[in-house]
């Protein structure tokens, strides 16, 4: 597998990763609006860049796992 490709599915991890903690944080603050409207934008931002991200994967024949690297 090409270091292009290698790269591009250690983003899709990360951004996994990253709109899953902006979610934990989220729960965190469920009380304060102004913190739930901030990890609102973040985890859609995540999520965005991810289902871009994962369907040109996709159309490159590369699999992707949906699991980010906690799992």
């Amino acid at each position: 597998m090409s270091d292009h490709i290698d790269t591009l599915k250690k983003l899709h991890t990360r951004l996994i990763d990253s709109r899953d903690g902006y979610r934990e944080s989220r729960k965190e603050v469920s009380d304060e609006a102004a913190f739930v409207g901030f990890f609102d934008q973040r985890i859609a931002e995540r999520e965005k860049f991810h289902t871009e991200l994962h369907r040109q994967l996709g159309v490159d024949g590369v699999d992707v796992s949906e699991e980010g690297s906690a799992a």
